[in-house]
């Protein structure tokens, strides 16, 4: 055996007689150097500390690294240093983490990435509003919207600060608003028309209920005849599935008229299609009248400012379009929504213009200025549909969160939410002229007419064999038509007629 060795209570020369006792019997050997290698157990526990060390160091330099709050930031900043803004299934948290671990490493590297910015900007330069110059179109438009709008608005409050006070027009409203609601719990189906060999889309009454139109997947709008529903005209040109048409306001007061000596068709129609374009038509049908060209991915939907003179074309590439009908140019083209831009509607006064967007938030345009004067948010889902009341200060939105939101402009808030379906709403639209009633189209195949009092169901139609695409109410209150993606539009009547 060989000769055990103690350490404790001996002084450095026992030690040192003891270790080249040790040495010689065998015990220990020290022919590779004075120090003794880690085992595994200790190499991997030295490792771990200095692991940890790191952390500690890295952690202390990513509370020094100044990181925006501020998404559409935190997205500018990734673009400059060169990384992408967005990974797949990356929420807003996960990309300000992702710019703070790239910050953290640069300054460990000791590379500034921020370009000398902080975070701890001034209020002024948060605040900062950016604008471009608008053309010379742009404000004549502007201008002329002014004069139009400006009297009619004043005309309208005064009529409503009357009725306010003045209790025999209100007896005598209510009176006809409770024979309107009776008549329409009568609404039945008066007809039924295979519209196309594709989904209908969309669906609208002419201005004097006389007509029509629908908007079919197959690229062709017809016009439909009133009320024996015969196809009178078929608008064939769009090189994609139509989204949308609509009439113009003055269609059907004149049909055509004398330019240089000949005659010379008149718009009467206008429709969007997925083809990235939209086209004027004449009611009488042939060739498109001409075609708007400027938007970049298919144009949603499309509507005719009260003047008449002006066409509102919302897209998916997030922007919304004000384009000239007598001139065909775009005169605006306006930014705002974060996903794509599906309905747009103008008040009646045409002082306004509200927009939804796919991310479910619905924006409030002055026309005549230009800016953004409220921000309507509430629904959890897609924004598919909205509209103007007639009173001018109700608008009505529908969502794929099955819910319908009626904002109140006077309040800038939600004045009601009404549970509507079962499934995604693909259209609000009020009655038009007076407003009393508002009629929603569904995924879940029905149609409903609220009460614009209470806002409980006066009627639900059922009939169609597939979702609702659209919907409409015609001016003289005789007709509600819907249409269906079982490419069939149905008429609907009261007893009475």
């Amino acid at each position: 055996m060989g000769e055990r060795i103690h350490f404790g209570g001996i002084d450095a020369g026992s030690l040192g007689a003891g270790m080249a006792s040790a040495m010689a019997s065998g015990n220990v050997n020290r022919s590779g150097g004075d120090t003794m290698p880690l085992n595994e157990a200790a190499r991997r526990a030295e490792m771990r500390q200095a692991e940890i060390k790191a952390n500690f160091d890295k952690r202390k330099v990513a509370k020094q690294v100044a990181v925006p709050t501020n998404d559409l930031q935190v997205r500018e900043q990734l673009r400059r240093i060169g990384e992408p803004i967005c990974f797949f299934g990356e929420t807003i948290p996960d990309r300000r983490e992702r710019l703070r671990e790239l910050l953290t490493e640069a300054a460990q590297m000791g590379v500034d990435l921020t370009g000398g910015q902080t975070e701890d900007r001034s209020q002024e330069e948060q605040d900062e509003v950016f604008y471009s110059e608008g053309t010379q179109e742009l404000r004549s438009a502007r201008i002329k919207i002014a004069e139009y709008s400006l009297p009619r608005a004043q005309k309208r409050v005064a009529e409503q600060k009357r009725k306010r006070v003045s209790y025999e027009k209100v007896e005598e409203e209510d009176a006809i608003v409770l024979k309107l609601f009776q008549g329409l719990k009568t609404l039945t189906s008066y007809a039924s028309n295979i519209g196309d060999n594709r989904p209908i889309a969309h669906i609208d009454f002419s201005p004097d209920a006389t007509q029509l139109a629908t908007a079919s997947w197959s690229g062709i709008c017809r016009v439909w005849k009133l009320p024996d529903c015969t196809a009178t005209a078929e608008l064939v040109g769009h090189t994609a599935r139509a989204t949308a048409i609509s009439w113009h306001p003055d269609a059907g007061k004149e049909e055509s008229m004398e330019v240089d000596g000949s005659a010379a068709r008149v718009v009467a129609l206008a429709s969007s299609s997925a083809d990235a374009t939209v086209k004027f038509w004449g009611s009488q049908g042939g060739e498109a009248i001409s075609t708007l060209r400027g938007h970049m991915e298919r144009v949603n939907h499309v509507v005719f400012h009260p003047t008449g003179q002006y066409l509102g074309s919302s897209s998916h590439d997030m922007t919304w379009k004000l384009w000239d009908v007598q001139t065909e140019k775009e005169i605006q083209s306006q930014e705002g929504h974060s996903r794509a831009c599906y309905g747009l509607d103008f008040q009646c006064d045409g002082s306004l213009a509200v927009s939804s967007g796919l991310e479910g938030v619905c924006l409030v345009w002055d026309l005549r200025t230009g800016q953004c004067v409220h921000t309507l948010q509430g629904h959890v889902k897609q924004t598919l549909s909205v509209a103007f009341s007639p009173n001018g200060y109700q608008v009505a939105s529908g969502s794929d969160d099955h819910t319908v939101k009626i904002w109140d402009l006077r309040r800038m808030k939600c004045q009601y939410t009404i549970p509507a379906h079962s499934a995604m709403i693909s259209t609000v639209r009020w009655q038009p002229v007076h407003g009393h009633y508002l009629i929603t189209a569904s995924y879940d195949n029905t149609c409903r007419v609220w009460s614009n009092r209470d806002w409980s169901v006066i009627k639900t139609l059922e009939g169609h064999e597939s979702r609702l695409m659209g919907a409409a109410a015609s001016s003289d209150g005789k007709y509600v038509a819907t249409a269906s993606y079982d490419r069939t539009w149905k008429l609907w009547a009261q007893d009475t007629i």
